[in-house]
């Protein structure tokens, strides 16, 4: 099926296996979902190329850039924003710490510390250092960044424990 700007939209089989089958009417109503949300962010998505143009050094639209031209001016960029925001993100990098839980109370304290291993392993395993550097610079630029740590607990039949990881850079 395909939406109202032509990408194939369908359902991602994932690790659970299948979902179930979704009626015709299910996937016209998540389509429109889809249109409705991307309708809803256009201006917002325009704002966010028009910063990283500016942060680029991309500061004048074509048509201004034309108009110079004709002129016979040069096109002057004096970018302030580039030196301010890479003092930002070079800050973030000089500044890093390691991952770490504290406990409400004296009681949760093996349970925290549990947490920051957890938090450290998958900091280790994920290239965190690079991960957190990049939701910086674009919510800095485009002012729209997160990252998702979902760990689940799994409880294995001989009473064992397994924590499975999964990281989105969103």
């Amino acid at each position: 099926m395909e939406n109202a700007q032509g990408a194939v939209v369908g359902v991602v089989e994932n690790r659970l296996g299948p979902p179930p089958a979704a009626t015709e009417e299910e996937l016209r109503r998540l389509v429109k979902l889809v249109d409705t949300s991307i309708e809803a962010l256009a201006d917002a998505r325009k704002n966010a190329e028009r910063d990283r143009d500016f942060y680029d050094g991309a500061q004048w639209s074509p048509e201004e850039i034309e108009t110079m031209n004709e002129r016979g001016q040069p096109v002057p960029v004096f970018n302030h924003i580039f030196p301010k925001l890479n003092y930002i993100f070079g800050t973030e990098i000089a500044t890093r710490v390691d991952p770490e839980t504290k406990p409400r109370n004296k009681a949760h304290e093996s349970e925290s510390e549990a947490w920051t291993d957890i938090l450290r392993y998958f900091a280790d395993h994920v290239d965190f250092d690079s991960v957190r550097s990049a939701v910086l610079e674009n919510m800095g630029i485009e002012g729209v960044g997160g990252l998702i740590f979902a760990p689940r607990v799994l409880r294995k039949r001989g009473g064992g424990v397994k924590v499975d990881i999964t990281c989105r850079h969103v």
